[in-house]
């Protein structure tokens, strides 16, 4: 998950394998919080197994290449807002316990 420059939520569900896809649904249950979605995926793995209607990301241990855009979500402002803050609060606590792994437990967030 991340937040771009003009401050549209992304979330790149990253897929190992078709097995993968198969089992773990609850990547649809995300698209209500982004406004944009990808799947990131290797050149091996059988595409037409994704929905076209969601983003493409080929990648590899070096990096990767979009293929498909994503579809728009527009994520309305009330769920933007709310979204960003958790996403935020997360992202500052990780930083945190990164410098003082003992701040956990004061629970500062």
């Amino acid at each position: 998950m991340g937040i771009n420059d003009k401050g549209r939520i992304i979330i790149v569900e990253v897929k190992s394998g078709p097995a993968d896809f198969r089992v773990d649904e609850k990547w649809s249950e995300y698209l209500d919080f982004c406004d944009e979605f990808y799947f990131a995926v290797d050149a091996e793995f059988p595409q037409g197994l994704l929905p076209e209607s969601h983003g493409l990301i080929i990648a590899d241990s070096f990096g990767g290449a979009l293929a498909r855009p994503s579809a728009d979500f527009n994520l309305n402002a009330a769920r933007r807002r709310n979204v960003t803050l958790r996403f935020a609060r997360i992202a500052a606590r990780r930083l945190l316990e990164t410098e003082n792994p003992l701040q956990e437990k004061f629970n500062v967030f």
